[in-house]
């Protein structure tokens, strides 16, 4: 019997847990986002699942990001290259012809730039309508955040909204 209880006991407090409003992305970071359906996680993504909207979170990984091109040295300056052609003109040329399709393929405007920039990390984030998906990059000294957004630019916005310092 007193297994039973604990196992329930167990099994709510873990239900719990998983109702959290508050994802830690790095010892300076966090997200704050309204409560989801669901929370899946893959290999190296984070999915968080709402009614209508999907939100996934992974580290860029410079060695991995790409199979062809290792960005190390390069991922922060490949990041901004997606948001600001000055600075794909600055990349060497398979780097700048990755950045390019990159962009495309997601759907990036060069009018969206830095949502929030703060001593911790900045954020570079775009909406692309046609396709109805938000792309945001959370630039740390250390780490790059990306986080997909398939829903609505509202969501998208409250997303960027609950980015903050820990």
């Amino acid at each position: 019997m007193h297994v039973c209880k604990f196992i329930i006991f167990s099994f709510m407090v873990l239900s719990l847990s998983v109702q959290a409003d508050t994802l830690v992305l790095s010892s300076k970071l966090k997200l704050d986002y309204p409560t989801p359906l669901l929370i899946s996680h893959t290999e190296n993504t984070l999915i968080i699942k709402y009614k209508e909207t999907a939100i996934s979170h992974n580290i860029v990984t410079p060695k991995t990001m790409y199979t062809d091109i290792d960005l190390t040295g390069y991922e922060q300056d490949y990041i901004y290259a997606l948001f600001d052609k000055k600075v794909n003109k600055e990349l060497p040329e398979p780097i700048k012809e990755l950045a390019l399709q990159q962009k495309k393929t997601m759907g990036l405007n060069e009018k969206i730039g830095v949502f929030k920039k703060t001593d911790y990390f900045e954020i570079l984030a775009s909406y692309d309508e046609r396709q109805n998906i938000g792309h945001v990059f959370i630039l740390e000294e250390h780490n790059i955040h990306h986080l997909a957004v398939d829903g609505s630019q509202e969501y998208l916005n409250k997303i960027i909204n609950g980015i903050a310092v820990r």
